[in-house]
């Protein structure tokens, strides 16, 4: 993707697949501990259920920006957000939709892929290629 296709997708609030933003969300959740951390914080504060069926063959439940909000703090969401540059609200909003994806994609029989602990970024990408 070009720089003015990435422009335009960040201008008219389209982050679909966007190559780029994938990359700084899952660059993002390394830098934070990595996908375990991050599931853990989930977990900690009561987001089990939701997690639990990110990671089997359910169906995966919704989480809402709020709720993405409640587990990762303001700061590290900032942080994000200046990365994508987007706002802190598109950015929980963005994490509320790629979160389930990526779970679902890195896991098999309830646990995480090595490729989710090994290369992040490369594996995430792959997941959210199939998911096109």
């Amino acid at each position: 993707m070009g720089l003015f296709t990435s422009l335009l997708s960040k201008l008219s609030g389209s982050q679909e697949h966007n190559p780029i933003l994938i990359t700084e969300v899952l660059s993002w959740i390394d830098a934070q501990g990595g996908m375990e951390a991050l599931l853990q914080q989930m977990k900690l504060f009561g987001f089990g259920k939701i997690l639990q069926s990110w990671l089997s063959n359910q169906q995966n439940l919704p989480i809402s920006p709020q709720q993405v909000f409640s587990f990762i703090k303001a700061p590290a969401l900032q942080q994000l957000a200046d990365r994508c540059g987007i706002d802190v609200n598109a950015t929980a909003a963005l994490l509320a939709k790629y979160l389930p994806l990526l779970v679902n994609g890195l896991s098999h029989s309830g646990e995480l892929t090595p490729s989710a602990t090994t290369d992040l970024v490369k594996a995430g990408l792959s997941v959210l290629g199939r998911k096109s």
